[in-house]
């Protein structure tokens, strides 16, 4: 059985930066287009079902933002969700 995110979070070794803390970082580097789930599964090496959980975690606590882009989940930084496409 897949440990939840929580018992993730609470056993996870502090000596390396866990995959979950880069997702903030990277998606902010994507800029003002934002990454898909696709994109961000491809670099983030947790299980689909934590990396799910993880995204929906940060979207519900206002990190990230999520939109739907020709039937894809684009997810954003917070801060780059209004910034004018380039």
């Amino acid at each position: 059985m897949l440990p939840t995110l929580t018992t993730w979070l609470e056993n996870r070794n502090g000596t390396a930066v866990p995959e979950s803390e880069r997702i903030i970082p990277l998606i902010g580097q994507a800029g003002a287009t934002g990454m898909n789930r696709g994109q961000i599964g491809s670099v983030i090496k947790l299980d689909r079902d934590t990396l799910d959980q993880v995204l929906a975690g940060l979207v519900g606590f206002g990190q990230l933002t999520l939109t739907i882009e020709n039937g894809l989940r684009v997810f954003r930084a917070a801060s780059l969700a209004n910034a004018p496409f380039r």
